[in-house]
């Protein structure tokens, strides 16, 4: 039987359920917090589209697509993602200025020590 079964009490024990993780549930919540502006006239695809990146656990991919959108989507999507910090950690960090940047660039703001 698979790991991820876990049996209920002996008096409940006729249906096996799933259970997931937390950090499983809080993307599965901001993906939910996405998709309902999907139905926005002038940005819905775009939230559609993070939304479906972040299901599919492609975190980078949906930080570079954040990163590229006009500035009202990209910061109100910015903000519902700051919610689920483990989330937001995977995909932006904070550099030694203050600016946030993704995980798999270097940021405009970031110059190298001087060799001693």
């Amino acid at each position: 039987m698979p790991d991820f079964w876990v049996f209920r009490p002996i008096s409940l024990a006729i249906v096996p359920f799933l259970v997931y993780s937390i950090t499983m549930i809080n993307t599965k919540n901001v993906k939910k917090d996405l998709l309902r502006f999907k139905h926005d006239d002038m940005d819905g695809q775009d939230y559609e589209t993070a939304a479906n990146l972040i299901g599919g656990n492609q975190f980078i991919a949906a930080a570079n697509f954040i990163d590229r959108l006009d500035t009202m989507p990209r910061e109100h999507m910015m903000t519902l993602i700051y919610k689920n910090k483990k989330l937001w950690n995977e995909m932006w960090y904070f550099d030694h200025n203050g600016f946030f940047c993704t995980r798999e660039t270097v940021c405009a703001s970031f110059k190298p020590r001087k060799a001693a």
